[in-house]
């Protein structure tokens, strides 16, 4: 079985949107330490959903930003993220 982690080029289209888009997919950096995000900082996945046929991708690009007044007010009940759609990511 090959390993899981090898690398997968990106699609023509996700590369075209990519391109169109400023969103680097070449190379990962990682943080020494872990600081706070400010406001603009991003980061961009790329998933590679590996499927009996093929495989499918999507880009997921975070970008912090800073909490409405409202959001800050919040307590957070757990750690779920949700998409700007309503959909949950888990």
């Amino acid at each position: 079985m090959p390993s899981p982690l090898t690398d997968i080029a990106p699609n023509p289209p996700l590369l075209a949107y990519a391109t169109a888009h400023a969103v680097p997919l070449r190379g990962w950096e990682t943080a020494a330490t872990a600081p706070n995000p400010h406001n603009g900082d991003e980061v961009v996945f790329l998933f590679s959903l590996q499927q009996p046929t093929g495989f499918r991708q999507r880009l997921v690009r975070l970008i912090a930003d800073h909490l409405a007044p409202q959001e800050a007010a919040n307590k957070m009940k757990s750690d779920r993220i949700f998409t700007s759609t309503g959909m949950e990511l888990n």
